[in-house]
């Protein structure tokens, strides 16, 4: 089983969720550790403690499944503080890794072992939800490449001024 966590365009109400999100065998409410900043697209990127990297996604989708598998059960209870918080999104569940990520890939514009828009990494989500693989702000970038989210905790693309009507939304 593959398990995504989300927190953008692809949680469901909007626009990437259809194409990309349908199919799932459970969807629940998660949180993940960390700080949501704005491309400028008006986009979320997520930056997370780098302690937090349990791996980095490869071009091997099921052993990237499996690297989730070995980690599962092991999540420690990560706790906010001054610099990290609470990131809410979603969590889905997959049987079809291959299928997946490639897709998801795609769309975030990752490119294993090179500088991509995003990278895909395993980590811990919220108490008691063990891991999951995200997108977070690429190891070539920090978060000073990005402006801060309004609302760091919780996307809403209304929140940061979007026109939910714009075609050169991603």
């Amino acid at each position: 089983m593959l398990r995504v966590f989300v927190y953008g365009t692809l949680k469901h109400g909007y626009w990437n969720h259809d194409s990309r999100m349908s199919g799932s065998a459970a969807m629940e409410p998660a949180t993940i550790l960390g700080r949501l900043h704005i491309r400028h697209t008006g986009t979320p990127i997520l930056e997370i403690p780098s302690e937090n990297i349990l791996a980095r996604g490869s071009e091997h989708y099921n052993a990237d499944a499996e690297a989730q598998r070995r980690f599962a059960g092991q999540a420690p209870d990560l706790t906010p503080n001054d610099k990290w918080i609470r990131v809410h999104g979603e969590l889905y569940t997959y049987s079809d890794p291959e299928v997946r990520l490639p897709r998801l890939d795609e769309l975030e514009e990752y490119t294993p072992g090179r500088e991509s828009l995003y990278d895909r990494i395993l980590t811990w989500c919220g108490k008691n939800r063990g891991v999951a693989w995200t997108y977070i702000v690429p190891s070539h970038r920090t978060a000073a490449d990005y402006t801060p989210a309004r609302n760091p905790a919780n996307w809403d693309p209304r929140v940061e001024g979007l026109n939910l009507m714009s075609d050169e939304l991603e």
